[in-house]
């Protein structure tokens, strides 16, 4: 899955996008799948908030938080929803403090800093 990746996400964000409920579905469907494959493979525990698991997934958070905004301000309500569901998804991916407080904690998972690194 990994090495995949760089091929996957592109494509499956475009599809946040879609105006057809059904395409949007499958691909919410399909990061939710990604986050509990990544999640679940996950061997390097992180003293103060658990593993280090979506460390793969660093190098796409601008991407997944460009295409989360974008969802946010569609024109179609439908869209909006999805992306709602998309801020849940990213949110709960990773137990994290409150994004003032990413940059400063070194036992923080690099999931939590790159998207703290986007959100202020």
């Amino acid at each position: 899955l990994e090495s995949n990746l760089p091929a996957l996400i592109p494509n499956m964000c475009r599809c946040w996008l879609d105006e057809d409920d059904a395409v949007r579905g499958l691909a919410l469907n399909l990061f939710g799948d990604i986050l509990n494959v990544m999640s679940t493979h996950s061997s390097q525990p992180t003293p103060s908030y658990g593993t280090d698991d979506l460390q793969s997934l660093v190098p796409f958070v601008p991407l997944l938080c460009a295409y989360t905004s974008s969802a946010l301000n569609s024109l179609d309500r439908s869209v909006r929803k999805d992306g709602a569901l998309l801020v849940g998804m990213l949110a709960s991916s990773v137990a994290s403090p409150t994004f003032s407080l990413l940059s400063t904690n070194s036992n923080t998972p690099s999931m939590s800093v790159e998207v703290g690194n986007h959100v202020d």
